[in-house]
């Protein structure tokens, strides 16, 4: 699944589906952390996407900004912008901050209606200035998942600029959702 790293390369979060096992119904965020030349995974989803609570969303595509004290992921849980009375709810971007003095996650923000529609907001990436690039097919676009930017506009987690469509040069009427 999709994969970042912290700023010093000592750990990894990546998208696992099925579970380490591959026995798990949905897909999870995962810690593994440098081992030697190697990495040695933590067998326990990130604290958010763990628990009897959260065993039947999917939660992936993590990206880290703020000093690696920020993951912003894609997710179907409850509380989204998709939520519907099918089956098939739909991603939305959520954030969750690093706790510290617990060595946890927070409890995840979902970033609100000016990122997050009813159709499906995935894949986030933050740059270095603080601009938020993700992929969506519920913004208006030029094809399926296109790709947009955003910047956030104070200190909430839910006030951000109208995204703005990355445009011909990188988007297609194919999906680029790759």
């Amino acid at each position: 699944g999709t994969v970042c790293f912290n700023k010093r390369m000592s750990k990894m979060y990546v998208t696992q589906c099925n579970g380490i096992t591959g026995k798990e119904p949905k897909c999870k965020i995962y810690e593994a952390r440098k081992s030697g030349k190697g990495w040695q995974i933590n067998p326990e989803p990130l604290s958010f996407c763990s628990g009897e609570n959260n065993a039947r969303w999917n939660f992936g595509h993590p990206t880290l900004a703020d000093k690696d004290k920020t993951i912003y992921f894609a997710s179907d849980r409850p509380g989204g912008y998709g939520d519907t009375t099918t089956l098939e709810k739909t991603k939305d971007i959520w954030v969750s901050t690093f706790v510290r003095r617990g060595r946890t996650w927070s409890e995840p923000i979902n970033l609100g209606p000016t990122i997050n529609t009813e159709y499906n907001e995935m894949f986030p990436y933050v740059h270095p200035d603080g601009s938020l690039y993700f992929s969506s097919n519920g913004h208006r676009g030029y094809g399926d998942k296109d790709i947009f930017v955003s910047t956030r506009l104070d200190d909430s987690w839910t006030n951000w600029s109208t995204p703005v469509n990355m445009g011909d040069a990188i988007n297609t009427p194919e999906s680029e959702n790759y």
